[in-house]
């Protein structure tokens, strides 16, 4: 619905599993806008710094 905000797992939605690698995030369409989920952004954090 309009003003919605996605979030998106890893894998098959199973609990806390995250996108946690860079080459995780490769998975990722580069035009998507919503949130992602994570249990490691000490490791993909320096991607999104760039």
């Amino acid at each position: 619905a309009a003003g919605s905000v996605f979030v998106i797992v890893a894998g098959e939605g199973q609990w806390s599993e995250g996108f946690d690698t860079v080459e995780d995030l490769q998975q990722i369409p580069e035009n998507y806008a919503g949130g992602i989920w994570t249990n490691r952004i000490d490791r993909i954090a320096p991607v999104f710094m760039k």
